[in-house]
């Protein structure tokens, strides 16, 4: 009678914990669920926190002088803005005048 040798346990694979594969398995599920978790939060959180945070820029810049350069460089943006609505306002109104098609 002939007897079967099994493999030596260094060809065993062993799936327990503390041999190394499992626990970086369950950090990694944990570390996924964690970061979703994160996403779901600033997904539903998100546009309330901008709205607090620039509530908050606007109140201190409120309390600067005019000619502190962050407050002038928000004033200058809104100025560019309504120029440029007026500018695009206009190339319309002249592009209508002179029967070309409006550019998407």
């Amino acid at each position: 009678m002939t007897r079967v040798r099994f493999p030596s346990a260094a060809f065993k694979v062993r799936m327990q914990p503390g041999d190394g594969m499992v626990a970086p398995m369950k950090k990694a599920i944990v570390l996924l669920a964690m970061i979703g978790g994160l996403a779901l939060l600033a997904r539903r959180f998100g546009p309330q926190m901008r709205a607090r945070c620039m509530a908050a820029c606007e109140h201190m810049l409120d309390g600067m002088p005019d000619a502190f350069p962050p407050k002038r460089m928000m004033s200058d943006l809104e100025v560019l803005r309504t120029q440029s609505e007026r500018m695009i306002a206009l190339l319309e109104e002249q592009r209508r005048a002179s029967g070309q098609a409006p550019a998407a």
